[in-house]
């Protein structure tokens, strides 16, 4: 997965001002980090590079002759644009890395805000799994109260009446007995 400062073999060659294959030899040796993108291309990152290699620019590449005056004149020259490349490199390196501070923090605030939302979620699940429960409860209690009710209606409930006026009637046919047998 490359990121966006890293940079190529190719790229890192050019900036530390040593060929392709020594870059790929002091990864293949463990001396330099680096990880292959999805094209099985070598992507390394800037820092790493520059902790195992020295950033040479083109200027500070070309010979000078420092015996004469002119010469120590283009060498300060030289170091004059080489110093102005350096902080242009620094300057292209901060904006991408501020470009990733904020690209982190936007993802950080679409994170924080799904979490928000799933847990909105959450909570009117809960809230509507309470509410079918009670729901469900009352249901089955008023299924148990009519299921009563058709119980009562569907027994012969005259044979119980029936049979209490029997059992009363022989009481009382027992009472009037015992009154007379006295």
């Amino acid at each position: 997965m490359r990121t966006s400062t890293a940079i190529s073999a190719a790229e890192a060659a050019k900036l530390t001002g040593v060929d392709k294959s020594t870059i790929t030899r002091a990864v293949k040796d463990g001396k330099l980090s680096a990880y292959k993108d999805e094209n099985g291309r070598l992507s390394i990152e800037p820092a790493e590079l520059f902790r195992v290699f020295p950033h040479v620019s083109e200027i500070d590449a070309e010979p000078v002759h420092q015996n004469t005056d002119a010469s120590k004149r283009v060498g300060a020259e030289n170091a004059t644009k080489a110093s102005m490349l350096s902080d242009a490199f620094i300057d292209a390196h901060h904006q991408r890395f501020v470009a990733v501070q904020r690209e982190l923090e936007e993802t950080r605030q679409q994170r924080d805000k799904e979490r928000e939302e799933r847990e909105r979620e959450r909570h009117t699940a809960g809230e509507t799994i309470s509410d079918l429960r009670r729901r469900l409860d009352a249901a089955e209690e008023e299924r148990r109260k009519k299921d009563a009710q058709v119980t009562h209606l569907l027994t012969d409930q005259r044979d119980k009446a029936e049979k209490r006026e029997a059992v009363l009637d022989e009481r009382r046919w027992w009472r009037g007995f015992r009154l007379i047998a006295r």
